[in-house]
């Protein structure tokens, strides 16, 4: 059995002045797209990197930060659709999911569609009590 040393391809920081930890990470399918997408959580904010091969030749990514997409609450979940052009974000606290599609140009990423839940209550049924 052979097996492959890991090896550092590439590293990003959160954004300056954001102090949260990482929550979440997605990697968008590369369908037909020149660069690498990322979203990761920090938060309330979701930051997008967009990823290439080293410039200078060598072993690895070149990364930079794309935007970041701001949420009311944090966001415990993130995930691409399996084209890599809308991203879905849970947010924490609040029954909430937030989706996110790129601009067809220049511009930021804008909100098409929110999906929000109603808080679940329990309920009372012959003395026990259900969620």
């Amino acid at each position: 059995v052979c097996l492959m040393p890991l090896q550092e391809l590439c590293s990003f920081s959160s954004p300056p002045g954001n102090q949260q930890s990482l929550l979440a990470i997605n990697w968008a399918p590369a369908l037909g797209r020149p660069f690498e997408l990322l979203a990761a959580s920090y938060g309330t904010t979701v930051v997008l990197y967009k990823a290439l091969p080293a410039a200078d030749g060598a072993h690895g990514l070149d990364v930079a930060v794309m935007g970041e997409l701001q949420h009311p609450e944090p966001v415990w979940k993130l995930e691409f659709n399996m084209l890599g052009n809308m991203l879905a974000c849970s947010l924490d606290r609040r029954p909430e999911i937030w989706f996110w599609v790129p601009p067809l140009t220049d511009g930021p990423w804008r909100v098409v569609s929110r999906i929000v839940g109603t808080e679940q209550q329990a309920v009372d049924v012959g003395g026990e009590m259900l969620d």
